[in-house]
C-alpha cells in the first residue's frame, strides 16, 4: 500500500488510509481519490502532493495549511477554503471556479491556467502571485492585497476589485472591462494596453501608474487624476 502511495496509482483512501499513511510519513497523494477524508485533522499539510486530485468529496479545508503543496491540476471547484494557507502553493491549471478563499493566503502561488471565475477572494492574499493565463471573471476581489502580481493578458471581467492593491502588479494587456476598480491601488501598476471600457476607477490611486495605450472608453474616474504623459485610448 505504501509504494502505490509513493508512486500513485489512483487508490482511493478513506479517511483512515490516508490519516495512517500520512502519519507513516507519506506525501506524495497524486492521482488519488479521496473520500470523505477530513484534511483539517491533519497539523499540517506543508508540501504534501495532491495533483490532479479531485478534493470535492473532502471534509474541512477551511483554515488549512497546504502552503508549499503541489496542486496542479486538483478540482476544487464550489469548496470552501475560507482562511486556507496556500502560499507558494503551485495550482497550475486548477479548478477552483466559485471557491470560496475569503482571507485565505495565496501569497507568492502559482496559479497559471487556474480557472478562478466567481472566485470569492474577499480579504485575501494574493501579493506576488503568478496568474499568467488565469481567468478571474466575476471574482469578488473585493479588499484583496495582489501587490506585485503577474496577471499579463489575464481576464477580470466583471470582476469586484473595490478597495484591492494592486501597488506594482503587472496588468498590461488585461481584460478589466466592466470591473468595479474603486478605491483600488494601482500605484506603479502596469496597465500597458489594457482594457478598461466600463470600468469604475472612481477615487482609485493611479500615482505612477502606466496606462499607455490603455483602452478606457466610458470610463469613470470621479476623484482620479491622471499620470503625467498618459496615452489612453478611448
Amino acid at each position: 500500500m505504501s509504494s502505490r502511495l509513493q508512486y500513485p496509482t489512483a487508490c482511493a483512501l478513506s479517511d483512515a488510509m490516508f490519516q495512517a499513511h500520512y502519519a507513516a510519513g507519506h506525501r506524495n497523494f497524486s492521482d488519488s481519490v479521496l473520500i470523505d477524508v477530513d484534511l483539517g485533522a491533519v497539523e499540517a499539510l506543508r508540501g504534501v502532493l495532491l495533483q490532479n486530485v479531485d478534493l470535492r468529496q473532502v471534509r474541512n479545508l477551511r483554515a488549512v495549511d497546504l502552503s508549499y503543496a503541489d496542486l496542479t491540476g486538483v478540482n476544487l471547484s464550489g469548496m470552501n477554503l475560507q482562511g486556507t494557507n496556500l502560499q507558494w502553493a503551485v495550482l497550475c491549471g486548477a479548478n477552483l471556479q466559485g471557491a470560496q478563499l475569503s482571507r485565505a493566503n495565496l501569497a507568492q502561488a502559482n496559479l497559471s491556467r487556474a480557472d478562478l471565475r466567481a472566485v470569492g477572494l474577499e480579504f485575501g492574499r494574493l501579493d506576488g502571485a503568478n496568474l499568467v493565463g488565469a481567468c478571474l471573471d466575476g471574482a469578488d476581489l473585493h479588499h484583496a492585497y495582489l501587490e506585485g502580481s503577474n496577471l499579463p493578458g489575464v481576464s477580470i471581467v466583471a470582476a469586484n476589485l473595490c478597495e484591492a492593491d494592486l501597488a506594482r502588479s503587472n496588468l498590461s494587456r488585461a481584460d478589466l472591462r466592466r470591473s468595479n476598480l474603486t478605491w483600488v491601488s494601482l500605484r506603479g501598476a502596469n496597465l500597458d494596453e489594457a482594457d478598461l471600457r466600463h470600468v469604475n476607477l472612481s477615487w482609485a490611486d493611479l500615482d505612477g501608474t502606466n496606462l499607455s495605450l490603455a483602452h478606457c472608453e466610458s470610463v469613470q474616474m470621479r476623484g482620479v487624476r491622471l499620470p503625467l504623459g498618459s496615452r489612453i485610448v478611448g
